[in-house]
C-alpha cells in the first residue's frame, strides 16, 4: 500500500453494493416463486379460517337477535302435541295442548272438517232381524259345526 493510505489493524463491518451473478439471480427467482406460492396458500387458509369465524359469529348474532326479540315480545311460537276440539256452533276448531290443557291455537273450520258431521253408517233395516243361535246365521244360512 502506498504511504498515503493507512490501513487500520483488524476488520469491521460496512454496508456496500453487491452485484448478483446470473446463477444467484436464478436461485433468487426460484425462492421468490416458492414464497409467492406459500403466500397464496396462507392467504387461502386465512380466507377459510375467516369464513369459519364469520359463520360462528353470524350464528351467535342470530341467537342474540332471536333472544332479544323473544324478550321484547314476551313469547315465541312452538309446536305442541294437541287434541283438536271442534265447536260446530262457532264453526271453529281449537287446539288444546296435551301437556297443559290450554288452548294454544284456534282456527276457522276448513271445508273438509264439515265432512266429520256426516254419518256414514248404513241406514238401519226396519225389518226385524231373525233371531240367531249357534246353528243359524242372520242371513239364514246354517253354521256347520266341525
Amino acid at each position: 500500500m502506498s504511504k498515503k493510505i493507512l490501513r487500520l489493524a483488524g476488520t469491521t463491518r460496512a454496508n456496500g453494493r453487491y452485484v448478483f451473478s446470473e446463477k444467484e439471480k436464478k436461485e433468487i427467482a426460484l425462492k421468490l416463486a416458492n414464497r409467492q406460492m406459500d403466500k397464496g396458500i396462507v392467504e387461502d387458509e386465512k380466507k377459510s379460517v375467516m369464513s369459519q369465524y364469520k359463520d360462528r359469529i353470524d350464528r351467535i348474532v342470530m341467537d342474540i337477535n332471536k333472544m332479544s326479540r323473544n324478550l321484547i315480545d314476551g313469547y315465541e311460537h312452538r309446536d305442541f302435541e294437541c287434541h283438536v276440539d271442534i265447536d260446530w256452533a262457532k264453526n271453529m276448531k281449537f287446539y288444546v295442548a296435551v301437556e297443559s290443557g290450554k288452548i294454544v291455537a284456534e282456527r276457522p273450520l276448513d271445508p273438509s272438517d264439515y265432512q266429520l258431521k256426516i254419518d256414514f253408517k248404513k241406514p238401519e233395516n226396519k225389518e226385524k232381524e231373525k233371531p240367531t243361535n249357534e246353528d243359524n246365521r242372520p242371513d239364514g244360512t246354517e253354521h256347520k259345526k266341525p
